[in-house]
């Protein structure tokens, strides 16, 4: 099947962000080599939208609004995103390369497109976010039994500091398919909380897959779906590179994600009655767009991180089941 890839990636780098805001708006100078304008995004008596063209991203200090050059052409011309990037390609002389994707029908491919827009458009987050937890490490996960090695490979932090929103949590980052960060999840390790999980403020994690940009190198032997963060960092210390956590209770997009790396994922959600609905609820959504297998783990383990025993793990990867259509 032949049709146009987007060239959302040589559009963030070959167009100039600062050039197209400045067809819709006066821009002066700010620090640090930036711009700022009156934001197109609300009525601005002052301007308090930045620009930085280094990044290619913009971010309004007033009413929050962010994204970049594709962001704005959707924006100001009332247009869809394939539309921007189709006019945004065309006005610079950036090709749509024909393609042949191995994708069963035009409406996938269609469907792939769109459900990657959020992805592609999404904020990244200075590294600088990570310093102050990357501090010191909490015994919760070594205790859990994993190696510190496997820790400092996933950034793994801690909050000690009473006036974060992260405070008493271990400190977990996200990064997307290109390993720009895109959110710090923080796990609470007081069992005072009632929200076990939570963002970092402005971040976000629902349009991403926990350790894709790892684990799509070793995309080619399919992709192990799970549910948190420490199931990937048990599977990685044994050798399985190729797990991707899921993150909460909604596939949405994400599936997107899986299909534009490969064509067969293994499902391994915890093994508890949330587990099981969430497997029940994401397997019908998966198994029309690519090969689906279920993995289920033996009883007394309630995710792959409780297992301390790879040859458990092993027994499980082999007994997989392939979900028939």
């Amino acid at each position: 099947m032949v049709n146009k890839t987007l060239p959302v990636e040589q559009i963030k780098n070959n167009v100039q962000l600062s050039k197209i805001v400045s067809n819709y708006t006066k821009l002066e100078k700010a620090s640090g080599g930036e711009y700022k304008c009156r934001c197109l995004f609300h009525d601005d008596n002052d301007p308090s939208m930045y620009i930085n063209d280094e990044k290619g991203l913009f971010h309004c200090f007033s009413c929050g609004a962010k994204g970049d050059v594709i962001t704005i052409i959707e924006h100001m011309e009332g247009i869809d995103f394939r539309s921007a990037v189709e006019r945004l390609a065309n006005d610079n002389g950036i090709s749509m390369t024909t393609i042949t994707e191995n994708i069963s029908h035009t409406s996938d491919l269609t469907d792939l497109l769109d459900g990657l827009k959020d992805i592609e458009s999404e904020e990244i987050f200075e590294e600088d976010y990570l310093k102050k937890y990357r501090e010191t490490q909490h015994r919760y996960l070594i205790d859990l039994g994993f190696k510190e090695e496997t820790l400092e490979e996933f950034e793994i932090g801690y909050c000690y500091d009473q006036n974060d929103n992260m405070y008493n949590r271990v400190t977990i980052p996200w990064r997307n398919s290109n390993g720009d960060l895109v959110a710090i999840a923080g796990r609470d390790v007081s069992g005072e909380s009632s929200n076990k999980y939570k963002s970092c403020f402005g971040s976000k994690k629902e349009n991403h897959l926990y350790n894709l940009n790892r684990a799509k190198e070793y995309a080619d032997d399919g992709l192990i779906l799970v549910e948190d963060e420490k199931s990937v960092m048990r599977l990685w210390e044994w050798g399985y590179r190729n797990a991707v956590a899921l993150g909460g209770a909604e596939l949405g997009s994400k599936k997107w994600l899986l299909r534009k790396y490969t064509d067969t994922v293994y499902v391994c959600m915890d093994n508890c009655q949330s587990g099981i609905c969430i497997q029940q609820k994401i397997i019908p959504e998966l198994y029309t767009i690519m090969n689906v297998y279920n993995i289920n783990l033996p009883e007394g383990y309630k995710d792959v991180a409780e297992i301390n025993d790879k040859e458990v793990w092993d027994k499980c990867w082999e007994d997989r089941e392939k979900i028939r259509r």
